[in-house]
């Protein structure tokens, strides 16, 4: 019985000041000149400690109770203590003598077990199709892509974007046996963050005996708000949950709009609170390489060990079939080149010529590529005829020693300039 309630119960006046309870005092019991008690002694809820701002007598809870005659019934306050349950705390004895075993993986080297992973794309990057090749890797207990080794279970995906006709076309081309242990729900507007579904959830990984869940994509499965870090904490904990169970938990979820020359930092880019990143034990992203049948995978955090180097992995696809292949390491130098020329030519759309010191500032102030891919891009583009030099002449006499450059006539004949990433379905 805390301190309120036994001031109730015997029937004395108090009134409630924030965080405290104010009564008369039961030292000065000073009297106003209508002859009432005046409210001067202040109690703490939380510790029951008590002071009179009036005399300054001050006293801990059971003084004030014999002070003001209370009489608490022990029974009463014992079981209320009881019924508290406590965390579990740890000893450093307790961690040290405590044997947690070897790190175990769902995905070697890529996703630990249990966890919960972020796999997080632009549109139209493939991230549906690989989660259900991770699926069909796991189910069978073969290595992912051809190249990472798993540990095999039974896989559950919550799909809320796609309708199983989509869906079916989508096993067929992968070639997913039916035989293997993965369950779908599509369209059933699951949400994590209600009781109802989240227990059902409950129900139905334990009647399948579920290592994994997939959630294709985050934003679906939820009714909170994105940007909200104490909201998506809540969604956070839920899948928290599932993994004190033993369950990995993996959610697709976008990339926000970037300028189109930014810089490309894929942890930094996640879309919403960043109480999701600081949430997940891993972040895998997945980038389409442009005019090229690949993919590029990187392991932005992984909380267990070490991330492992970006990689490739080839499309191999056919009318009736397709599968992803491991391609080895990727080589990033390559990829800042590339993003280094997207830029320059968008630098020159908009402002017609620049010098290389222009180009050199803007981007890696930008943090897009450093001077040697800056360079390399430059020399690129002028073999491939997309941009020249400026006639001297053209330039005031004090930038004549200056490299100065402008997109050619050819170059408007090129495509507009337009990003997969941000087109197509997944």
């Amino acid at each position: 019985m805390n301190i309120k309630e036994q001031l109730i119960n015997n029937d004395i006046a108090f009134l409630l000041s924030g965080g405290e309870l104010m009564i008369w005092c039961p030292f000065c019991e000073k009297i106003n000149t209508r002859g009432n008690c005046v409210l001067t002694f202040h109690i703490n809820q939380e510790t029951g400690v008590g002071q009179c701002q009036t005399c300054l007598g001050k006293c801990n809870l059971e003084e004030l109770n014999k002070k003001l005659g209370l009489k608490p019934e022990l029974k009463e306050v014992t079981e209320e203590i009881n019924s508290i349950k406590l965390p579990r705390i740890w000893t450093l004895t307790d961690i040290f003598s405590k044997d947690f075993g070897n790190e175990e993986w769902l995905i070697k080297d890529l996703i630990p077990l249990p966890s919960m992973t972020a796999m997080s794309g632009n549109p139209g990057n493939f991230k549906t199709w690989i989660t259900i090749a991770l699926a069909q890797s796991i189910a069978e207990g073969q290595p992912f892509l051809g190249h990472f080794p798993v540990k095999q279970g039974s896989v559950l995906i919550v799909d809320e974007e796609d309708h199983m006709r989509h869906i079916k076309k989508r096993l067929l081309q992968l070639n997913v046996s039916s035989q293997l242990p993965i369950f779908y729900i599509s369209q059933e507007c699951i949400k994590i963050d209600e009781t109802e579904s989240y227990n059902s959830l409950r129900k139905l990984i334990n009647d399948k005996n579920i290592s994994l869940i997939i959630l294709d994509s985050l934003v679906r499965i939820h009714t909170r708000e994105e940007n909200d870090a104490k909201q998506m904490a809540f969604v956070m904990n839920k899948f928290m949950l599932l993994i004190k169970d033993g369950i990995s938990v993996l959610f697709t979820h976008h990339h926000r709009k970037q300028a189109a020359w930014g810089p490309n930092n894929a942890s930094q880019s996640l879309r919403g609170s960043s109480d999701i990143l600081a949430a997940v034990d891993c972040h895998l992203t997945i980038e389409k390489v442009k005019e090229e049948n690949s993919l590029i995978i990187r392991q932005e955090k992984l909380r267990t060990a070490p991330t492992i180097d970006p990689f490739s992995v080839t499309i191999e696809s056919q009318p009736e079939s397709m599968r992803f292949v491991y391609a080895g390491a990727h080589d990033n130098k390559k990829t800042k080149t590339e993003e280094a020329k997207e830029a320059i030519i968008q630098l020159l759309e908009e402002e017609s010529q620049l010098f290389r010191n222009d180009f050199q500032e803007r981007l890696t102030t930008k943090g897009i590529a450093g001077k040697q891919a800056i360079d390399t891009a430059i020399k690129d583009l002028q073999e491939e005829a997309i941009i020249e030099l400026v006639s001297k002449e053209d330039l005031l006499a004090g930038d004549r020693k200056k490299k100065c450059y402008k997109l050619t006539k050819l170059s408007s004949q090129l495509p507009n300039h337009i990003d997969s990433r941000e087109t197509g379905k997944e």
